[in-house]
């Protein structure tokens, strides 16, 4: 009686740590892989932005129906897009600079 008792034992002892390794390995492996997809989606926001000097007389600045700030390049006919709240961070500055200057 008392093996069976000990391997009925083992077998509830070793069933449930094999539980708790499969969980830990599950958890583990979906965090990897949370991580490196994240990371692959994310590659081309990562790439450098080379900030360039340009004179106001090169470019034109114009606002689509969504505050969008769009400054298009005279030359080219090139133009970026940016996001309301830099329009309006900008559009702030320049109105501060103007309210200075007079």
């Amino acid at each position: 009686m008392d093996s069976k008792n000990k391997t009925s034992r083992f077998k509830i002892i070793f069933k449930n740590i094999g539980f708790y390794l499969f969980a830990t390995l599950c958890c583990t492996t979906s965090g990897y892989i949370g991580y490196w997809y994240s990371q692959s989606k994310n590659k081309k926001e990562s790439e450098l932005k080379v900030a360039t000097k340009i004179k106001a007389s090169q470019i034109n600045l114009a606002v689509d129906q969504n505050n969008n700030l769009i400054v298009i390049d005279k030359k080219t006919g090139d133009y970026v897009i940016y996001e309301d709240t830099v329009g309006t961070f900008i559009y702030s500055l320049y109105a501060k600079n103007l309210w200075t200057n007079q």
